[in-house]
């Protein structure tokens, strides 16, 4: 079959897309991946996290105390002498 010139057969253009088409969902598939991979490991940080803040803030919250009870020691050696 005799070609024009200048003239891009329907079949080429349709096989030229398609490719670029199959380029094109790779690219996002993999980007899709990497970014729910992300995901996933931020949502195991954040549950390790959870799993420390409690014991953390008792520590801080204990902490807290003993200084409220050191202060008030010392004001009240502080008034005494």
């Amino acid at each position: 079959m005799p070609t024009l010139p200048g003239l891009t057969p329907p079949l080429v253009i349709a096989v030229l897309k398609q490719a670029q088409f199959g380029r094109e969902l790779a690219a996002t598939r993999g980007a899709s991946g990497t970014s729910r991979a992300a995901e996933n490991k931020h949502t195991v940080s954040r549950k390790k996290r959870g799993k420390l803040v409690t014991p953390a803030r008792k520590r801080i919250v204990e902490y807290r105390d003993e200084i409220r009870v050191a202060r008030r020691n010392q004001s009240t050696a502080t008034k005494s002498d």
